[in-house]
């Protein structure tokens, strides 16, 4: 908290370095089940990186599943799912199949498709 305060006094609360750092708060909160602050943070990280670097660059899509995996811990997967799409979609476009960021989030979007009792779905989406 204390660092994200020093960033925003340094720059812009619209700088990416600030929403990146808003971003590894937002973890470190889901982490200590301070899920209303972590998804808070997310949010924020979120209209940040939109608006500062474009909405399908992949530091967007970093931020996207992590507000998706603190929303499906939640057990709030319809609005987890969508989150997980986009994520996939931005990763996919950017970098290619194969890539290890994209295997991360078929891994947690699985994840969630198990969990909503979608085994099929689940499997076909877990990494290769």
């Amino acid at each position: 908290e204390r660092t994200r305060r020093i960033y925003e006094r340094i720059h812009p609360t619209s700088h990416p370095d600030v929403a990146a750092n808003a971003n590894n708060l937002a973890e470190t909160y889901w982490k200590l089940g301070r899920f209303a602050e972590s998804e808070s943070l997310f949010t924020r990280a979120l209209r940040v990186k939109e608006q500062a670097l474009t909405a399908t660059h992949p530091s967007v899509a970093t931020t996207l599943n992590g507000l998706a995996g603190l929303l499906r811990d939640q057990r709030r997967f319809a609005e987890a799912e969508p989150l997980y799409r986009r994520a996939l979609a931005i990763r996919e476009q950017a970098f290619g199949a194969g890539h290890a960021n994209i295997a991360e989030t078929r891994r947690d979007y699985a994840a969630l498709l198990r969990a909503t009792g979608r085994a099929d779905e689940a499997a076909a989406m877990e990494p290769k």
